[in-house]
């Protein structure tokens, strides 16, 4: 129940709509009280004998209710302010209502109470409507803005959040529990409350007709509500255990279904069924247990009521025999509707308390990552830069993921504005962390990263990234319009701009061919296009971007021959005039470059030109060779570089 009150954060904004709501709910409750209440002493009249009057004369229900609401009026106007003069007119009114309904013929009220039965249902639900939609649409609106502020808090959390959980995680919290908080809100809150009104109403009125009796019902209660503690607690118990078995069901198709072409290639196809039966076995079970208690309070509100009405007839009917009793059998049969009446809102009571402690578990989910605060931080008082002038320098640069394994052990290295820095050596060196320290996706552990001589951690990330363009080997493209990816972060951008960057990138061609040109649809992930052509709509849209600084992370290591030559050339067309940081996997692409930085095992241990490693017999000259002697072993050529 504490996790669930973080929701009014959310309600708060709706307080307008939510007290209206409650004010429908106050006459929903109103009208459902009064049906019972008005319609008591009239039922008596009906079918009890009539007490004899001093004076009997038949008149009509409408002539009864005038004459009556004229006296009521007139003993007011005489006797107000003085002592007791609202307790005195309460039994004024008592006496003569009794007096005018026994004035009234049975068949007449019976008449009346009818057409009022009709009216007053009719009313109750004419507002019992309008209740439930305007709650519906506050709660509709409180997880809309929910699942917004949610959004934007994974957008804005680093990439060290997203290393430690994956897609399937977070799509969960997004998708899954988010939509069993909106059977939390203020639909339920709202519900509860009504139920108690209708419990406290009930109740007054059955204290009104029989105290005694109502006194003796309460025996039953305090058994239930341990019964009810208990239940919760299992209830929650296992609704956090599905919420953590759902997330591991996303984890698995987010994983399989984008990479369904290598489960194929491999015949996987098994494998993975099983390990996704595995997974949602695990959840049907959890399912299976949560369902059986949830199920639970049905039957124990349904056995609560049961002993309860049993209760009530046993001793009100013991009383109505008794010949010296008080209790009539009007009174009596109204004080069962009483209580029979508070027994479906005491139900829903017990509902919807299991269905909070459900989803206070996916409350607690959600709200715990808004208590998650980024690694990378903006300064208290940052150094307003958007351009790069001279040089970047790293700094006794040490990073690792998890403490005590280190990626990066003391990189100390300078990059001049306008170089073509390459990065070559084995998987796992750490040349891809290297580079992802400069947008910050991640902060060195220690050390520092200066950009003409300011740190890093001293300039607006945005205006940072601003200044970067990233090419990667694994290509990430929206599943929307050739031309809206390669604008992707740029609003109104001029068309003539978008042609330019793609026929400098070697994509304006292939695009054309497109069946809508650049309004195709390139698919999820890219689907619909080659590994070639994602490559080039990448570049085209970093030539669009225009940045100072550029990253190309393997860029060109999965394509074919063609394909490489073209996007090696959009390459060479992009990094002109402009510093770039290559990670190479084809040594021979990077023949040209300003400076080779050879890194292994989270250290540099080579840095200079191409002819400067190979005429040394370093390193390099042992990785070139390798890969020189592989491509003419699958070439049967020999190639000078």
């Amino acid at each position: 129940m504490r996790e669930s009150l973080k929701l009014l954060k959310y309600i708060k904004p709706e307080w307008k709509k939510v007290i209206i709501g409650f004010v429908f709910m106050l006459f929903f409750a109103f009208f459902s009280g009064i049906s019972i209440g008005m319609i008591i002493p009239l039922m008596d009249n009906v079918f009890t004998p009539k007490a004899q009057v001093e004076t009997y004369q038949e008149i009509t229900m409408t002539q009864a209710l005038g004459e009556f609401s004229q006296e009521v009026k007139t003993y007011i106007k005489e006797h107000r302010g003085q002592e007791n003069w609202i307790e005195d007119t309460g039994k004024f009114m008592k006496d003569r209502g009794v007096y005018y309904l026994n004035n009234v013929p049975p068949l007449e009220i019976l008449k009346f109470v009818v057409i009022a039965i009709i009216i007053l249902f009719l009313l109750k639900n004419i507002f019992f409507y309008l209740n439930k939609l305007i709650f519906v649409i506050v709660e509709n609106k409180v997880t809309m803005n929910l699942r917004n502020d949610l959004y934007r808090k994974f957008q804005s959390l680093s990439m060290s959040f997203f290393h430690k959980n994956p897609t399937g995680q977070v799509s969960a919290r997004l998708f899954n529990d988010i939509n069993v908080i909106n059977s939390l809100t203020i639909n339920v809150f709202a519900k509860i409350v009504r139920d108690i009104l209708m419990v406290i109403l009930y109740a007054g009125i059955a204290i009104y007709l029989s105290a005694g009796l109502f006194v003796y019902i309460l025996i039953v209660i305090p058994p239930v509500v341990y019964l009810v503690t208990l239940l919760t607690r299992k209830l929650r118990k296992y609704s956090g255990r599905r919420q953590r078995k759902i997330a591991d069901i996303y984890s698995i198709v987010q994983d399989t279904i984008p990479g369904i072409q290598i489960v194929k290639a491999f015949t996987m196809e098994d494998y993975e069924v099983r390990r996704f039966k595995k997974q949602n076995h695990k959840y049907y079970k959890y399912m299976n247990k949560l369902n059986s208690y949830n199920l639970m309070s049905i039957p124990l509100s349904d056995i609560s009521g049961a002993i309860i009405a049993s209760f009530v007839l046993w001793y009100g009917g013991s009383k109505i025999l008794s010949p010296d009793t008080a209790l009539t059998t009007g009174r009596f049969f109204a004080f069962l509707g009483a209580i029979f009446s508070m027994i479906n809102p005491m139900k829903n009571i017990i509902k919807l308390y299991s269905d909070i402690q459900n989803a206070s578990v996916a409350v607690k989910r959600v709200f715990d990552i808004f208590e998650i605060e980024s690694d990378i931080k903006e300064a208290e008082s940052p150094v307003l830069k958007d351009t790069f002038d001279n040089n970047i320098l790293f700094e006794n640069v040490k990073f690792h993921y998890n403490a005590g394994e280190e990626v990066l052990r003391g990189i100390d290295l300078e990059i001049k504005k306008g170089e073509v820095v390459a990065f070559i050596g084995p998987s796992g060196g750490g040349k891809t962390t290297l580079v992802d320290l400069l947008p910050r996706f991640y902060d060195p552990v220690s050390g520092r990263i200066l950009l003409d001589g300011i740190d890093l951690k001293n300039i607006p990330i945005k205006k940072l990234r601003e200044m970067l363009g990233i090419v990667t080997q694994e290509v990430i493209l929206f599943n929307d319009s050739v031309y809206n990816n390669i604008a992707y972060g740029l609003e109104g951008v001029p068309e003539e701009r978008v042609i330019e960057a793609c026929k400098a990138a070697n994509a304006f061609d292939f695009i054309q061919k497109l069946p809508k040109g650049f309004d195709s649809q390139i698919g999820e992930r890219g689907c619909n296009l080659s590994g070639g052509q994602k490559q080039r709509i990448a570049i085209a849209r970093a030539i669009l971007k225009n940045p100072p600084i550029l990253i190309f992370d393997e860029a060109t290591s999965s394509l074919d021959t063609e394909s490489e030559s073209l996007v090696q050339q959009a390459i060479n067309n992009l990094i002109k005039n402009r510093t770039a940081l290559v990670i190479a996997h084809r040594l021979s692409t990077i023949t040209n470059a300003d400076k080779i930085v050879v890194i292994e095992d989270g250290s540099i241990i080579e840095l200079g030109t191409h002819f400067e490693l190979y005429s040394e017999g370093t390193r390099y000259k042992q990785l070139y060779d390798l890969q020189f002697k592989q491509n003419n072993d699958q070439s049967g050529t020999q190639t000078d570089y």
